[in-house]
């Protein structure tokens, strides 16, 4: 049901035109539950599973759904550093974090770079050839913009954490 009213919610419904941000905005979740699983248990497998995650928001090259991650981990982080649970090693846990953000920041850096560079060089300019193409409007147009960014098989790979310790998700 989360996921069907994430996939379906006000901020997404509202943003159909925006495809990076169609794109990026359910690996959010998944970032979130990817730090949230690092955390828990520190291991290389979740550190690998964060640095992905992170990397997977940052390709999809929506500067809202950066911007969100951005302030979303980090006060994730700074929360586990100031407010540690019970029984948590600190500092071991949050640096380990933080060093699988950066990895996943420079996994993306190979096409983030050259992008930014091009962007830069580009300068101002308007919607060029993409504010040329008509979209399609009405009910064919909101079921070809649903179909194409439809973010299940994100919130599946988001679940997987989940199926071991909610038993709804598991059936039984």
């Amino acid at each position: 049901m989360a996921g069907l009213g994430f996939a379906l919610g006000p901020y997404l419904v509202a943003h159909l035109g925006d495809t990076a941000t169609i794109v990026a905005a359910p690996f959010l979740p998944l970032a979130l539950l990817a730090l949230e699983e690092h955390l828990a248990r520190p291991r290389a497998a979740s550190a690998a599973g964060l640095a992905t995650a992170v990397a997977l928001v940052l390709l999809a090259g929506s500067w809202d759904a950066t911007g969100a991650a951005a302030l979303l981990l980090g006060a994730r982080l700074l929360g586990a550093a100031f407010l540690p649970a019970a029984g948590t090693p600190l500092r071991p846990t949050v640096l380990g974090a933080a060093a699988a953000i950066l990895a996943g920041v420079l996994l993306a850096a190979p096409q983030l770079v050259p992008t930014l560079v091009a962007l830069r060089e580009a300068g101002p300019g308007g919607a060029g050839v993409a504010g040329a193409v008509p979209s399609l409007a009405g009910a064919a147009g909101m079921v070809v913009r649903y179909a194409s960014h439809a973010p299940a098989a994100v919130f599946a790979l988001a679940a997987i954490p989940l199926v071991g310790r909610v038993a709804a998700i598991r059936g039984a």
